[in-house]
């Protein structure tokens, strides 16, 4: 209701103090004001629309324990509960994520051509946005190769043998209609009800790469690697 012109800085402290009472991150404030501060610096800048940046100085001031949250892996009590309520084709997917610590975006965008099933590889070299656009992977580290386990090789391997979607340049996980697989769709309808019927609390999906890693550190592997 108010015109671009006349908007105050008190307009933009507002909004900011409402995106933190409604459970925005600070780090996800932050972003959401640069972005908004640009657009403002274009409509005074480029445009002349505006006689100043109403959202110059405005701050998302963070508390004394900001800083970033430690995530726990999943113990093996907790996997093997969540797999015993998981269906067959959701059970493949949370195996394999949490045994190669493929990120989600990497695991919906993986396709035939980049597993290897002879060799027990998974070629990392791109990934899915959330509108299923393909892009290279979150960093020049992304890209990699990753070991598969025996089981989890003889698992892919009846996968594939099962599936109508077993060319190479097919996704491994598809939904029915043989697209990409919808990380908010598989969260909602199969692996959120399965979390409650095992009562295992929140486990989010990042943390089943968490879980890869504490497995490779068991076997002697440093966290870097």
């Amino acid at each position: 209701g108010t015109k671009l012109s006349q908007l105050p800085t008190s307009a933009i402290c507002d909004f900011r103090d409402r995106l933190l009472q409604s459970g925005v991150s600070i780090s996800s404030s932050r972003k959401i004001l640069a972005t908004l501060r640009a657009a403002f610096s274009y409509a005074l800048k480029e445009k002349n629309w505006i006689a100043f940046n109403p959202a110059r100085g405005v701050e998302v001031i963070g508390t004394a324990n900001e800083g970033p949250k430690k995530v726990k892996a999943p113990t093996k009590e907790q996997l093997k509960a969540i797999l015993d309520h998981a269906p067959d084709a959701l059970k493949l997917k949370i195996l394999f994520a949490a045994f190669t610590g493929l990120r989600a975006s990497e695991q919906w965008g993986l396709k035939w051509e980049q597993v290897n099933l002879d060799a027990g590889l998974v070629q990392v070299v791109s990934r899915l946005d959330s509108y299923g656009i393909e892009g290279p992977t979150k960093s020049e580290a992304g890209v990699r190769d990753v070991p598969l386990s025996a089981s989890l090789v003889r698992l892919l391997k009846e996968h594939r043998l099962g599936s109508a979607y077993s060319e190479d340049t097919d996704f491994v996980f598809t939904n029915a209609k043989g697209k990409h697989t919808s990380h908010d769709n598989l969260m909602k309808r199969a692996y959120k009800p399965v979390l409650e019927a095992a009562k295992v609390g929140n486990i989010n999906w990042h943390r089943l790469r968490h879980f890869a890693v504490s497995t490779w550190i068991e076997q002697g592997f440093t966290p870097k690697t």
